[in-house]
């Protein structure tokens, strides 16, 4: 694992690192705040417990919106706001042609902090320190660039490589685009969000596009380049969707300890009324 590459600028003005999550809880109207989710000032009757079963099972045969459809959804929307200028391909943060190697003492630095204790080593000081100023020519001098390994052809698989759009438990993604497409993209997805909560999402801007590198050589298939935004980039994403998270549980927890009154049995009723009359009678009596 490396980092020896200098911040990548952008080429349209923004660099939006973007997270989108499917709720698998919420059914086409399940979960909402309205009223007839209220409480209910009076015990209900029996036609209203009929209704509310028929309208229960109405609910459960309703289609539930698949992860699937959702995410297709979100990514031809993203397709759409990003054209005419940009498409999702062109969108990919990392550009060989703004990549800048960085200088040996920063990379030293960076393997410190990658790898902790490895700075005062023998091995490293004999190892990964010369290989460190090996690449640091091969990578910035151009007249070597062909000398042991074919250098250019490697900047330009960097792109082809680059992690900015993948999918584990939710959409992640990182794109340059304009800020005019940004704000585009986070109205549309603030919309989806608060019809039915059927998604929750982060985004965070910046400038500049951050590349840490994972590697067996040079030679193309065999290294992956993960990709973050600068300035918090997913974390600060993450920060918001999480907000999104608790605020829904919340809701949905209170929504669970609703509880309707409760109807008084036909039994208990006869117990106070015979309890009434008799205590009526021991007064009387005495």
């Amino acid at each position: 694992l490396s980092c020896r590459w200098k911040k990548i600028p952008n080429k349209h003005g923004c660099v939006l690192a973007l997270l989108v999550m499917h709720n698998e809880d919420v059914y086409s109207n399940d979960f909402t705040l309205k009223n007839d989710d209220a409480i209910l000032d009076e015990p209900e009757t029996e036609e209203d417990t009929k209704k509310k079963k028929k309208k229960k099972s109405k609910k459960k045969q309703g289609p539930k919106p698949s992860s699937t459809v959702l995410y297709k959804r979100v990514l031809d929307k993203l397709e759409e706001v990003l054209q005419p200028q940009n498409t999702l391909s062109s969108a990919n943060p990392i550009h060989p042609d703004l990549a800048e190697y960085k200088t040996a003492p920063e990379m030293i630095n960076d393997e410190q902090r990658l790898h902790k204790g490895k700075k005062s080593s023998f091995k490293f000081w004999t190892g990964r320190a010369p290989e460190i100023g090996l690449c640091h020519l091969l990578f910035r001098a151009r007249k070597l660039q062909h000398a042991i390994i074919d250098a250019p052809a490697y900047v330009q698989g960097m792109r082809t490589h680059a992690d900015h759009c993948k999918f584990d438990d939710m959409l992640r993604m990182v794109i340059d685009c304009t800020p005019a497409q940004a704000r585009e993209l986070e109205s549309w997805l603030a919309s989806q969000h608060e019809d039915g909560k059927h998604l929750f999402y982060g985004t965070q801007k910046s400038q500049h596009t951050l590349m840490t590198c994972f590697l067996e050589d040079t030679n193309e298939g065999n290294h992956i380049h993960f990709v973050d935004g600068d300035k918090g980039g997913y974390a600060l994403a993450a920060k918001t969707l999480k907000m999104q998270l608790g605020s829904y549980a919340l809701a949905k927890r209170n929504m669970a300890n609703v509880r309707l009154p409760e109807k008084k049995s036909k039994k208990s009723t006869k117990r106070v009324g015979k309890t009434k009359s008799h205590a009526t009678a021991m007064v009387g009596g005495s």
